[in-house]
């Protein structure tokens, strides 16, 4: 065998290992896309729709049931013209698999709004997500499928 063969068959295995990421880079991914969905979470508690972007890629594509496609462009608009609604969020992370630059997450999310005229209601909707490590090195969600269980009421759009 060539040592050009050889050294390339070594650059090929030494790549495969870069691009995976190490158990430990997996750990921290992990950890920093909870912190991530907290802070959203938190931040659309508070209508604070300005920091509640920041989890959303530039090239975010969405599926949430009948309202068909989201797109970041849609998020960053409830910045200018937030809902006339109160979202209070409870999220549950069900499992989280990193893989180098993507992380599929799969989570479970309870909300309540609160419409203008006092009327409340519920919605549980099951995620995945995946998440792309941006070139600043933030997960951010780039694509997302949402589903309402059965038993969850519809909640009006605004």
């Amino acid at each position: 065998m060539k040592i050009t063969t050889l050294m390339g068959i070594a650059l090929l295995g030494c790549m495969h290992v870069a691009c995976a990421g190490t158990a430990e880079d997996n750990v921290t991914a992990t950890k920093e896309i909870r912190a991530a969905l907290m802070r959203w979470m938190q931040a659309a508690d508070k209508d604070d729709w300005k920091t509640a972007l920041d989890v959303w890629a530039p090239d975010l594509v969405g599926w949430v049931g009948s309202d068909g496609v989201v797109t970041y462009a849609q998020q960053a608009d409830l910045v200018a013209h937030p809902p006339a609604h109160t979202i209070h969020t409870l999220m549950r992370v069900d499992e989280i698999t990193v893989e180098g630059s993507l992380a599929v997450v799969r989570d479970t999310w309870t909300r309540r709004v609160k419409q203008e005229d006092g009327h409340s209601a519920l919605l549980r909707v099951r995620r995945y997500e995946i998440w792309r490590r941006q070139p600043d090195k933030q997960w951010k969600i780039s694509r997302f499928i949402e589903s309402p269980s059965a038993n969850s009421p519809e909640i009006p759009r605004r």
